[in-house]
């Protein structure tokens, strides 16, 4: 079987092999990579071996070229066409096409502002604070930034602030004691 295969690119990265053997397979064309565990394994052994083959049968060189051109290149679908028109083939193959008018479709998330990341410190250091207590003085800290703060604040954010005082705040008052029972035995 593998004398009817024939190499149609070659690859030193496992992942712009995969990315490529998934769109050729995305295109009906069945492909497999050669030697791939090898360059993973000892990748100073890639250049020795050939890199990592992408490989078609004979019957789909055409179209695998093609598809992979259009990677390259952005070719339109109407040249895939025509290289399964030269092969005789009149089975249409869906070709994946990247959409940039779809992909700037997405609504942007709103940048975080220096409150909504006071609180999102001060929840995690309430947390790690409940192991190392020193933490809970940063965290006490972050508090009053996020009390005296005019930025807005998330739902989310906001959880988190009150999670992290329900936490901070008994062991901020049992501190004032502890301190203030230490000073008055002076």
């Amino acid at each position: 079987m593998r004398d009817d295969l024939v190499t149609v690119a070659t690859f030193s990265d496992p992942i712009e092999a995969n990315l490529a053997k998934n769109n050729l397979e995305a295109a009906g064309v069945h492909a497999l990579l050669a030697d791939q565990e090898a360059v993973d394994m000892i990748f100073a052994a890639g250049s020795a071996l050939g890199w990592i083959k992408l490989q078609v049968g004979n019957d789909d060189v055409n179209v695998a070229r093609a598809v992979l051109n259009q990677l390259d290149n952005h070719k339109t679908l109407g040249e895939i066409e025509l290289a399964q028109a030269s092969l005789g083939t009149s089975e249409t193959r869906w070709i994946p096409e990247f959409d940039e008018e779809e992909a700037g479709d997405d609504e942007a998330e709103p940048r975080a502002t220096e409150r909504d990341n006071d609180a999102e410190r001060a929840f995690r250091g309430a947390i790690l604070g409940l192991l190392f207590l020193p933490l809970q003085i940063f965290v006490f800290y972050l508090l009053l930034r996020i009390f005296v703060s005019t930025d807005s604040l998330g739902d989310r954010q906001r959880r988190k602030v009150l999670i992290a005082s329900v936490i901070n705040l008994p062991l901020m008052i049992g501190l004032c004691f502890l301190l203030r029972a230490v000073l008055s035995s002076f």
